[in-house]
């Protein structure tokens, strides 16, 4: 899936299950994932405001529904997709966890060391508040808190070592409590007797940065390994022993993989991906380059090396050149084309502002499988360089589907906003 549209016309995943006879439902608190998977499921998007994005009752209403459709759905064929926006900040748990909290000393000690603590009361709103119905008095609020995340996440604030340290406790804490979460879901799978005839695939779609390089988040295209190393498990009936694949991994590996594993019919092109018989077979395949694209850089990882750059995706950054095209054109409408005249201003500034940061325009990593660390490569690289942006230009002309239209101008107003929510996007203050 490329765009977050909220028109997206069909997902292959799901339309390989609806097509055979699958009973399809999903559950979230998040309105992207709404928005993209709406018109492929009937799914239930739980939050229906701003604010109540904020409210941890959410999580707990999504695991509830997931388990009354497993009660409802014990003798159908079926597609269950949970989604959690839990782990992320902000940090929130419900009132027994906070309650179990509280007796704990190291978190006793950090609450009352930052009770007031502006930026730390928005990454953890309970600090001072244990009524989840009154975390914040108005949107507005709510609001003024995300722009404080945002501006950790993007780097614009810097943290002392106790406040990374409290962080880092939170998201851990948080980690638990989703963990608990899955629990229910597998706990009801035995219960109705399911568990030993069901696939299950537990995954995320990025991890965390805690520090570990000095930043926080997994915005501003961070390419650390932190960020974009994930979990990724699959159990299946008809896996007799354990299995872990010490190769590259990457999402577009779970669709090939999941159905083939239940025997639908796959073309060439997606079984390449797909993982299944070095599951089964203990066969090692072939591992492909994986990639990762963010708004301004792309990384491809091959074996254990990790090539970084800026990206070249035309909606996501533009040259010299375009950039004066692009507002020469907008200079007869300039009154209602100032946001459009600044965001083609980002889209050009961006690479050479990194440039003055230190960020080089390449990057190149090699991963130390045995001690587990990440370090740069400084010797004989330009050949390596050369293989590996070679690869970046082979990801540029893959096929891709034309799965999404174009969005109004009001839908890409509400995911702007809800970008702001999750600190993506810092918010800008009305004047």
């Amino acid at each position: 899936m490329i765009s977050w549209s909220k028109k997206s016309k069909k997902i292959p995943l799901i339309e390989n299950f609806v097509n055979n006879g699958y009973k399809i439902q999903g559950f979230t608190s998040f309105k992207f994932i709404k928005q993209l998977l709406q018109n492929s499921m009937d799914i239930k998007c739980i939050d229906s405001d701003f604010d109540e994005y904020w409210d941890v009752n959410q999580h707990l209403n999504v695991t509830e529904q997931a388990l009354r459709f497993l009660d409802e759905n014990e003798k159908n064929t079926f597609f269950l997709f949970i989604h959690h926006s839990a782990p992320h900040a902000p940090y929130r748990f419900p009132k027994y966890l906070l309650n179990q909290l509280k007796k704990d000393k190291e978190f006793a000690y950090y609450c009352d060391y930052f009770k007031s603590d502006k930026l730390l009361n928005a990454i953890f709103p309970q600090m001072n508040k244990v009524d989840l119905d009154i975390l914040f008095q108005s949107d507005d609020e709510a609001k003024e808190k995300s722009s404080l995340i945002a501006k950790v996440t993007t780097g614009m604030i810097n943290l002392e070592k106790n406040q990374a340290n409290f962080i880092n406790y939170l998201y851990k804490k948080e980690v638990e409590w989703t963990d608990i979460l899955f629990g229910k879901i597998l706990d009801k799978l035995k219960e109705l007797n399911l568990f030993n005839n069901t696939i299950i695939c537990f995954l995320s779609d990025h991890g965390e940065l805690l520090f570990e390089q000095g930043k926080f988040g997994h915005a501003n295209d961070y390419m650390y390994n932190e960020v974009l190393k994930i979990p990724c498990i699959i159990c299946s009936p008809t896996l007799n022993e354990k299995k872990t694949i010490e190769g590259n991994v990457s999402h577009v590996n779970i669709m090939p993989t999941l159905l083939e594993i239940v025997g639908l019919i796959l073309d060439d092109r997606i079984k390449k991906r797909s993982l299944w018989l070095e599951l089964s077979n203990k066969i090692e395949i072939a591992t492909k380059p994986v990639y990762s694209e963010g708004n301004f850089r792309i990384a491809v990882i091959k074996d254990n090396i990790k090539y970084v750059t800026d990206t070249k995706r035309r909606s996501q950054i533009i040259n010299l050149k375009n950039f004066i095209i692009d507002s020469l054109k907008l200079l007869p409408k300039l009154s209602n084309s100032i946001d459009e005249l600044k965001q083609n201003f980002t889209l050009f500034i961006v690479p050479y502002y990194k440039r003055l940061k230190g960020i080089s325009k390449e990057e190149l990593y090699y991963f130390d499988p045995i001690n587990k660390i990440e370090k740069p490569v400084v010797k004989n690289i330009s050949a390596l360089k050369k293989e590996m942006a070679d690869l970046i230009n082979d990801y540029y002309n893959m096929e891709k589907l034309n799965l999404t239209e174009e969005l109004s101008e009001e839908e890409l107003e509400i995911i702007k906003v809800r970008l702001e929510a999750l600190g993506y996007l810092e918010k800008k203050q009305k004047k």
